[in-house]
């Protein structure tokens, strides 16, 4: 929140946004060299493909994590308990 404030009065690298002309919403894109860890992987998901089908007959194989366990860092906790 504090890199969208920022932007408003300054430019900010690694930071963007488009605003969509039907909706009106706004997206922003903030860079990975921004990015802080808020997961870590205790057991990692195993992947499979499962087939779609689509609208018009066609059938897709999508890539979908399942299961694992997550856990959120200190860093992140603390991250969220100061918003409040």
């Amino acid at each position: 929140m504090s890199i969208i404030k920022r932007a408003k009065v300054e430019r900010v690298e690694h930071y963007r946004f488009e605003k969509d002309r039907k909706t009106e919403k706004t997206t922003h894109f903030i860079g990975v060299s921004h990015a802080k860890v808020g997961l870590v992987a205790i057991e990692h998901p195993s992947v499979t493909a499962k087939p779609i089908k689509a609208w018009d007959g066609k059938v897709y194989a999508i890539r979908t994590p399942e299961g694992g366990k997550f856990e959120l860092t200190d860093e992140f906790i603390q991250e969220l308990l100061s918003l409040a």
